[in-house]
C-alpha cells in the first residue's frame, strides 16, 4: 500500500493564498503594529477583511479550515481527524509575512478550548460562542510577578463568601488583558495545596475592584503588537458558578490545562512561519547586491540559507507529529514539549545567521529583520519556557521507559550507597 504525505491540491492552494496574503497585506503593516504596540488598528482591520480565512488558525481544530464567508471546508487527508495538523500548517502560512495578524482575527484565544474540556453545560451556554457569531474578547490572567511557568506558586487567591468568590492578587503579562471583556483568572483556593489548589475563574472585565495598572508592558524587546497587561484584583466578587468545572475537584481544572499541549505546536508554527519569510527576504536582498558579494561568498550564503530552511523543515515535522497525535486522541504532551523546547533555539540561531549575512543592514530599521529577531527572542517565554518544558520531556521519556520495561528507571539510576 502506498502512503502519501502530500496535501490535497485545494488545501495546498488555500495555504498558498494565506502565505501570499501575509506577504502582501500583513508585512507592509508590520512596522506599524510594532510602533503602535497593538494588533488592532484601522489599516490592519482593512487588511484582515481580505484574509482567505475569517478566523484564527487556533480555532481550526474545533471548526475546521474553512474559506472566508462559510465556503468550502479543506482537509489534510481523507480523514476527518486532521484539524490540528491543518491549524498548524495554516498558522505557519499566515505568519510568513509577519506574525501580528493571526491574533487580530476572531477566536484567537484558548478560552473556548478549556471551556470545552471542563466547562459545565451552563458555563458553555454562557461563554461558548456558536459558529458564525462574533466571539467574546477574552484573556488569560496567568503569570505573576514572582512566577511564570511554576504555576504551583500562584498567590492570587479566591476565597468563598456565600454564593460568591472574592479574588485578591495581581497578574502580569496578561495577553489582551486590557482589551478583553472577560478574563480567565488562574487562582488558588488554598496556597498550601500547591497544584491541587489551582482553579480558573471567569471574571468580567467591568467587575468592581479590577484595576488595569499597565495596559501593556512598555517597550518590550519584541512582540510589541501583543499587548500584555498588569492587572490588580482587589476584593473582586464573582458568582460562585463562575469557577470553571467543579470547585471541589482539582483534577478537572488540571485536565483543562492540558489544552496548552495542543496549542504549543501552533506557537512554534507562528515562529517558523516568520523565519521562513525572513530567510526568503534575506535571500532576495543578497541577490539584489550585485557588486557586494563575490561568487564564493554567494555560494556560502546559499548553503547557510539552505541549512536554515532544512532546520525549519525538521522543526515542522516535530510540530506536525504532535498535532497529528492530538488529532487521533493519542498522548502528545511529550511531543508538544519537545517541539516548543527545541524550537526557540533553532529559530534564534537562524535569525542570528541572517543578521550576520546582512551585516549592519540587518540591524537597521530600514529592514524588518531586526524586528523579527526581537520577536523571536520572546518566543521562549510563551506557552512555557524551554527550561520547564525540558523537564516535561525528560519526565515523559522516563515514564514511557518505565511502561516499556515494567521497571522503575529512576530507581535503577540512583547511585549505589556503600
Amino acid at each position: 500500500m502506498t502512503i502519501s504525505f502530500d496535501l490535497p491540491a485545494g488545501t495546498r492552494q488555500l495555504l498558498a493564498e494565506l502565505r501570499e496574503w501575509s506577504l502582501h497585506e500583513v508585512r507592509p503593516l508590520a512596522r506599524t503594529a510594532d510602533t503602535l504596540e497593538t494588533k488592532v488598528f484601522e489599516a490592519g482591520k482593512r487588511a484582515l477583511e481580505s484574509c482567505p480565512i475569517d478566523m484564527s488558525p487556533l480555532a481550526v481544530p474545533e471548526l475546521g479550515l474553512v474559506r472566508s464567508g462559510g465556503g468550502k471546508r479543506y482537509r489534510a487527508s481523507d480523514s476527518d481527524d486532521d484539524n490540528h495538523v491543518l491549524g498548524v500548517l495554516a498558522m505557519e502560512a499566515m505568519c510568513y509575512g509577519d506574525g501580528w495578524a493571526w491574533g487580530a482575527l476572531p477566536r484567537n484565544a484558548n478560552l473556548e478550548k478549556i471551556l470545552s474540556v471542563i466547562g459545565t453545560p451552563q458555563q458553555l451556554e454562557r461563554w461558548e460562542t456558536p459558529p458564525g457569531e462574533q466571539p467574546i474578547q477574552s484573556s488569560f490572567a496567568f503569570t505573576e510577578e514572582h512566577c511564570g511557568s511554576d504555576i504551583s506558586a500562584i498567590r492570587t487567591q479566591a476565597v468563598r463568601d456565600g454564593d460568591e468568590w472574592v479574588i485578591n492578587g495581581r497578574k502580569r503579562f496578561s495577553s489582551q488583558g486590557a482589551e478583553a471583556t472577560v478574563m480567565l483568572v488562574f487562582v488558588t483556593v488554598d496556597p498550601a495545596r500547591g497544584m491541587s489548589g489551582l482553579r480558573g475563574v471567569m471574571v468580567p472585565q467591568d467587575s468592581p475592584g479590577i484595576k488595569i495598572l499597565r495596559e501593556t508592558e512598555e517597550r518590550k524587546l519584541g512582540m510589541r503588537y501583543l499587548r500584555q497587561s498588569t492587572i490588580e484584583f482587589e476584593d473582586v466578587r464573582v458568582p460562585y458558578d463562575h469557577m470553571l468545572g467543579d470547585p471541589d475537584d482539582p483534577k478537572g481544572f488540571l485536565e483543562g490545562l492540558n489544552v496548552l499541549n495542543r496549542t504549543r505546536p501552533f506557537c512554534m508554527a507562528w515562529n517558523v512561519g516568520t523565519l521562513r519569510g525572513a530567510t526568503d527576504y534575506v535571500g532576495d536582498w543578497v541577490k539584489s547586491q550585485t557588486p557586494g558579494f563575490n561568487a564564493r561568498r554567494r555560494q556560502r550564503i546559499e548553503e547557510d540559507l539552505g541549512e536554515i530552511r532544512a532546520s525549519m523543515d525538521d522543526l515542522m515535522r516535530l510540530l506536525v507529529n504532535a498535532a497529528w497525535k492530538a488529532d487521533h486522541g493519542l498522548p502528545h504532551r511529550t511531543e508538544a514539549a519537545m517541539a516548543k523546547s527545541h524550537g526557540p533555539r533553532i529559530v534564534e540561531r537562524g535569525y542570528r545567521r541572517l543578521v550576520q549575512i546582512m551585516g549592519s543592514e540587518g540591524s537597521s530599521e530600514r529592514h524588518l529583520l531586526e524586528k523579527w529577531y526581537r520577536d523571536a527572542v520572546c518566543f521562549d517565554l510563551l506557552e512555557g519556557t524551554s527550561q520547564i518544558l525540558k523537564l516535561t520531556v525528560g519526565r515523559g521519556i522516563f515514564a514511557a521507559a518505565n511502561r516499556e520495561l515494567e521497571t522503575d528507571i529512576a530507581a535503577a539510576l540512583r547511585p549505589v550507597s556503600g
